[in-house]
């Protein structure tokens, strides 16, 4: 199924021009990130894919955005489980805010928006612990801009060369 939805997803993209297609990518990385645990579209071969036929930075820029706000869904089941969570799990919730506090918690989310990490356990985290949402989402934002401009530049390059090499 999720080759099916890949297959589609790039003829797609590739038709829309100007701000669509970057609409589109945005979207795409949006549902991509949304998803709890395993990605449902893989947006970061979308994003690699579609490169070639875009601008590499814009496309690393709508993909970041699209994919920081997809996180909320995670930041938002922590929070809701912070009411289901009784006595003594909400203790093990507040140990992991004093840790994140005293290691930095902006850089932990930013790390881990970068690497290829499961990076919903962090937010479901923050959300537990009520990390500032404004702050997360910095964190979380530039942290994925920069991920998805790395693996478009990557795309936009990387394409071109092996067309090049073996065409």
């Amino acid at each position: 199924m999720v080759v099916d939805v890949f297959a589609q997803l790039i003829p797609w993209l590739q038709t829309l021009s100007g701000p669509l297609l970057y609409l589109g990518i945005l979207f795409v990385s949006f549902i991509g990130s949304a998803t709890i645990v395993l990605p449902v579209v893989p947006a970061v071969l979308v994003i690699f894919a579609v490169a070639p036929i875009a601008n590499p930075w814009l496309v690393g820029i709508a993909a970041g955005v699209g994919a920081a706000f997809g996180e909320l869904t995670g930041y938002a089941l922590g929070r809701g489980g912070n009411y289901v969570a009784g006595k003594k799990q909400k203790k093990y919730f507040l140990q992991a805010e004093r840790l994140m506090e005293r290691y930095g918690a902006v850089v932990v989310i930013f790390v881990f928006s970068i690497l290829p990490l499961p990076f919903d356990v962090i937010g479901i985290i923050c959300g537990i612990t009520r990390y500032d949402i404004r702050k997360f989402m910095v964190a979380t934002t530039a942290g994925k801009i920069i991920k998805f401009t790395l693996i478009s530049l990557a795309g936009f390059y990387g394409i071109s060369w092996l067309m090049g090499t073996f065409a």
